[in-house]
This record gives C-alpha cells, structure tokens and sequence, in this order.
C-alpha cells in the first residue's frame, strides 16, 4: 500500500514538474513562467531554469550554456514586447513559427520554435542569435510593466563606467579585472600556505631535534 501511495506522488510530482512543450502556445508560457519565478525568486531555481531549458533546440557544446541563454532570452522577448498568449497558436499547418525576425547590420535576426519530434522548441538558430539581438536592442528600454531580469552581472554592471563594460578579446573589461584579481588572489593565498607549511615543518623539525638532544645530554650523564 505504501508503495501505490508513494508510486502516485511521484506519479503526480513528476505531472506536475513536466514542462509541456506540445505547441508554440503551451513552450513559450513554459519558457515565460519558469523565467517569471526566476524573476521573483519563488521556487525551486534550478528546476525553473531546468523548465526553461526544456524548451530549448540546444546541441551538446551550447548545453553548459543553458542558463546564460535562458537569461539572454527572456531579456531580448522583454525587450521587444509583451507576449500575449492569444497571439501565439496551439497548433499550426507549418513546423516553425516566428515571434520576431528584423535586419541589424544587414545580418537578418530571427526568434522562432520548431517542431522537432512532436515538440516544440525555440531554433538552435535563435538562440545563438542572441547576443546580437541584445546589441540590436541596447539603446531600448524593456516593455514597461515588464519585471526585468537583473542578474548579478547585471547589478556590477551598473556600477561601472560604460568603458568598463565593453568588450576585450571576448569578455568585457570589468571580467578581465575580477579574473586577474582572482589570479593575483590564489596567487598570495599559495605564498601564504607554503609559508605557514614551510613554517610549521621548520619549528616541529626544532621540536624534534631539540627532544632528540635532551634524550642524548641524559643518555651521557
């Protein structure tokens, strides 16, 4: 009996969890409401970014990336407008169904979900077109009303200069400065250990030597 009971929640539990991603209507509202709670700081994190990610059309290389993409993404939807869940289709004719697609830098930038193997799933494509969504935005505000996600990159982010802020063989200025500090860091910290060893070795070698000396001084008396 306590075996059915136990089989049932988890039945339930695992009901609940499962993110639905059978239509473009059904991934986009499991995309926005895991990001919604992230927002807030309600729930389980990890399982709301895991519901997130779910949605995703993600090779193996970009997996490790999954948060940091779910992060860019609500960020750039936020930016381009409120999402209405009447507009978005439960079931289409087509197996790919666009929310954005404009021209920056003559490069053509697209957010849309694909169907692939009875799933729907924001492209690979999309999302690796992010980053410069995110350029093609910057001077935009988010749609007001619109709670915005403010990571904690976000928030160091705000207390620098612009020119900290811009990028230098691939990371920006202020990340380079955090990295050589960490470096400079764990580079006192290993000076200080091997000192605190060397020092330690050095006086228990004394300790030795000197218990050592009394047992010979009373061996000769």
């Amino acid at each position: 009996m306590k075996i059915l009971i136990l089989s049932a929640f988890l039945f339930l539990n695992s009901s609940i969890c499962a993110a639905d991603t059978s239509s473009p209507r059904a991934s986009f509202k499991t995309f926005l409401q895991a990001m919604v709670q992230i927002k807030n700081d309600t729930g389980d994190k990890d399982e709301n970014y895991q519901k997130a990610i779910s949605t995703f059309e993600l090779s193996k290389k970009n997996q490790r990336y999954g948060k940091r993409i779910a992060d860019r993404l609500i960020k750039v939807i936020d930016k381009i407008k409120k999402v209405n869940y009447e507009n978005i289709p439960k079931s289409t004719d087509v197996p790919i169904w666009h929310f954005d697609k404009r021209i920056y830098k003559k490069s053509i930038l697209e957010i849309y979900l694909i169907q692939k193997d009875q799933e729907w799933l924001f492209s690979e494509s999309s999302l690796n077109s992010l980053e410069k969504y995110l350029k093609a935005l910057s001077t935009q505000e988010s749609i007001e009303g619109i709670q915005v996600l403010e990571t904690p990159a976000d928030k160091v982010r705000k207390q620098l200069s612009e020119g900290w802020s811009k990028k230098s063989l691939l990371i920006e200025n202020w990340q380079w400065f955090g990295l050589l500090f960490i470096i400079f860091l764990a580079l006192v910290i290993e000076k200080a250990v091997k000192f605190i060893i060397t020092f330690s070795l050095n006086h228990s070698q004394r300790f030795i030597n000197y218990g050592e000396n009394e047992k010979l001084n009373r061996a000769i008396e």
